[in-house]
């Protein structure tokens, strides 16, 4: 198997960031071509994104140098897209050697199934003004006074003051660290 083939198999129809000119870019490979069997001039083609704090900006098809693609890819957390009021926790299954490399839409749940991520979703989700924050990756409290775990209503909070339905009373401990490190030391009933 060439390399060509390897880039193809391992990138094609997944999302891919990389800075061209200062800017953050991601790419939906379509293709990758190489004149040898070395990345040094290796290239991944297809439709080219820039973000900014709306939609993103299709700029058309074209190529970037492999070896100027990140290799982070986004996290399981929630998120803050441009056409939702309210964050949508992303489920994002990470790759490990024998899987696809770039992110893969096939690999990626918004509200557990409940929320049909679009093109625009998983090119936002590099953006790091979309992601709410690390220790609001897998908690949230919204304005309903709800609070959520990983995209599931685990209790209530009222008046600074949490409480746990009896289902999650057991991560009672890892919730009173993450309350008080994001919230500034709220109590749980």
């Amino acid at each position: 198997m060439s390399l060509r083939d390897d880039l193809r198999m391992y990138y094609n129809g997944c999302y891919v960031s990389c800075v061209v000119n200062g800017d953050l870019r991601v790419l939906h490979v379509e293709d990758a071509r190489t004149s040898s069997e070395s990345t040094d001039d290796a290239e991944l083609h297809g439709q080219l994104y820039r973000l900014t704090d709306r939609a993103p900006v299709h700029l058309g098809y074209d190529a970037v140098n492999f070896d100027d693609i990140n290799p982070a890819m986004p996290l399981s957390g929630y998120y803050k897209f441009f056409d939702r009021t309210r964050p949508v926790y992303v489920e994002a299954q990470l790759q490990n050697r024998t899987t696809r490399k770039g992110f893969d839409p096939s690999r990626v749940l918004g509200d557990h199934g409940n929320f049909r991520l679009e093109r625009t979703h998983f090119i936002q989700m590099f953006s790091p003004q979309a992601f709410e924050g690390r220790l609001r990756r897998d908690l949230i409290a919204n304005s309903d006074n709800e609070l959520h775990w990983r995209g599931n209503v685990i209790g209530t909070y009222r008046e600074a003051e949490p409480t746990l339905f009896n289902q999650y009373t057991h991560m009672r401990t890892l919730v009173c660290k993450l309350l008080e490190q994001s919230f500034g030391g709220l109590r749980l009933n």
